[in-house]
């Protein structure tokens, strides 16, 4: 019995572990694609309802966020920024102004 019960522990321990550690991934992932952009995050944020222009262009390992840019002229723009990340390979981000 006890052994069930460490074992059950340990999967959603992992589960949670691994779970955060792909939140760390991409939030590093976007600001790197950030900064090589030459832009500044002002505010991003994940909309609950709405996907902007990716409503019917997103997929399981998407995620879309809102998001407000400075560019280097230090001008704002918003937009709609799409992350398709995947646990240890490849990402992209693609971005649509508003």
């Amino acid at each position: 019995m006890l052994v069930y019960v460490l074992v059950t522990l340990a999967v959603v321990s992992g589960a949670f572990l691994l779970g955060r550690y792909q939140i760390l991934k991409r939030d590093e992932h976007i600001e790197d694609w950030a900064v090589q952009q030459k832009y500044q995050i002002v505010a991003i944020k994940r909309p609950w309802l709405s996907l902007g222009p990716y409503l019917w262009r997103t997929g399981e390992n998407d995620q879309v966020y809102k998001v407000e840019l400075r560019d280097q002229a230090g001008e704002n723009m918003s937009g709609w920024l799409r992350y398709r990340g995947f646990l240890f390979g490849n990402y992209e981000i693609d971005l649509e102004f508003e």
